[in-house]
């Protein structure tokens, strides 16, 4: 499925919701773990995807590694911001005039 973007921008990690996980399971602190250890190597590889919901966002990929960059203390984060309205109405189109990506 081919994703539809706003814009790139820098966000505050305030502003971001959505990013709870029970953190009680050894599993997802082991992956948090090493989502830190691989933030500190190679930073950033690729922005959050977050979606805008009033005036805040919600993260819809990359939660593990959202949760480790606010553990490290970073205080803004690169995200691209989709939009699933166009994406909706892109479908539509694909759809009615049967064109394929």
């Amino acid at each position: 499925m081919n994703k539809i973007y706003e814009e790139y921008k820098i966000i505050n990690v305030n502003e971001i919701e959505g990013a709870r996980v029970p953190v009680k399971d050894r599993r997802i602190k082991d992956a948090i773990i090493r989502a830190e250890n691989n933030i500190i190597r190679y930073g950033f590889k690729s922005p959050f995807e977050v979606e805008k919901k009033g005036n805040k966002y919600r993260i819809t990929a990359g939660r593990i590694h959202f949760i480790a960059a606010k553990n490290m203390g970073y205080e803004e984060v690169p995200c691209l911001v989709r939009n699933r309205a166009k994406e909706a109405i892109f479908f539509k189109l694909l759809k009615k005039y049967r064109l394929y990506v």
